[in-house]
């Protein structure tokens, strides 16, 4: 099932998953994991913004329409921290939990929001977006399960068989 870090951690605690892919930084105690890769995530802006961006504080930045997803996302969550890091609360104006559809919004102008770099970049390239290049937040994909579970059969399993796919 799709669902966000938050709930892959609670399902796996809970056993109501045997493992699942989630972006953290830290996982809980109970847990165990596999860091997989790092994420980078940027903020995306309509490229109408370009100028106000150029010139733009955090504080301006912050001020500005937000297009965020649900609180219980990663992405929020990273979102959240980024904007407390520098004392400040973003103006979210739309929540939104779909990235076609945030990727639209951002294109109409309707505001800002913070995406994957590698995704960011290719829209940027074609002249609907900016980047603000004030800041770049990072975390991790990785690969929770229960720590418990470490030694058995099925956890080996399927930690070879995720590190035999994920290497190529």
């Amino acid at each position: 099932t799709n669902c966000s870090s938050e709930e892959v951690i609670e399902r796996v605690i809970s056993a109501k998953c045997d493992a699942g892919f989630c972006v953290v930084d830290q996982v809980p105690s109970e847990l165990a994991s596999v860091r997989l890769r790092t994420v980078n995530y940027v903020v995306l802006a309509p490229m109408a913004f370009a100028e106000a961006l150029g010139k733009a504080g955090w504080r301006d930045v912050a001020a500005m329409p937000w297009i965020s997803p649900p609180p219980r996302s990663h992405v929020r969550t990273i979102q959240n921290a980024m904007f407390a890091n520098q004392g400040v609360t973003p103006n979210v104006v739309i929540e939104c939990d779909h990235l076609a559809a945030i990727e639209g919004m951002v294109r109409s102008g309707l505001g800002l929001a913070l995406m994957r770099e590698d995704a960011a970049t290719l829209m940027a390239a074609s002249n609907d977006f900016v980047i603000w290049s004030h800041t770049t937040m990072t975390s991790q994909l990785q690969f929770v399960f229960r720590a418990s579970e470490e030694s058995n059969a099925s956890t080996i399993g399927m930690i070879s068989v995720l590190r035999s796919c994920w290497e190529k």
